[in-house]
């Protein structure tokens, strides 16, 4: 996985990589600790790889199975990246119909309120990052 890619989801790969599948507090707590700091570069604590810039990145990575990794494990960044996507594909989208949509590039399909509100969270983070505009309930990329 190139990321960005969550603290607890790279804990979690880790783990399996030596055959445990319990991640304790006390564990998660200790590898967040020995990560280098330089990893660790944005406001949420998703780790991204050398050489991808959040302030610059404009992709995303969609999925068939939102089982394979949950909304939660993908940054917001990411989730807007993908908005600005479906936004530019429709020419304009009111935000219920972007929040189904983009939910379906990852995998998803039955946005419930925890998606909903990650989802917003994209949104507000897309728009202070002036990648979408929101005019009269509809949605462009910027």
């Amino acid at each position: 996985e190139s990321g960005p890619i969550s603290v607890e989801r790279l804990s979690r790969r880790l783990l399996r990589a030596y055959g445990r599948t319990r991640l304790a507090d006390q564990l998660a707590a200790e590898l967040r600790m020995l990560l280098p700091r330089e990893t660790l570069r944005d406001a949420e604590g998703f780790c991204w790889p050398p050489g991808r810039d959040p302030l610059d990145w404009t992709g995303f990575r969609t999925s068939d199975d939102i089982k394979a990794r949950p909304i939660t494990d993908i940054a917001l960044l990411e989730i807007a990246n993908a908005m600005a996507h479906v936004a530019t594909q429709a020419m304009g989208i009111g935000i219920e119909e972007l929040c189904k949509q983009t939910y379906r590039q990852f995998g998803g399909s039955r946005v419930t309120e925890p998606v909903r509100s990650r989802l917003s969270a994209a949104l507000e983070l897309g728009i202070r990052r002036e990648r979408l505009t929101v005019r009269g309930g509809v949605v462009t990329a910027s």
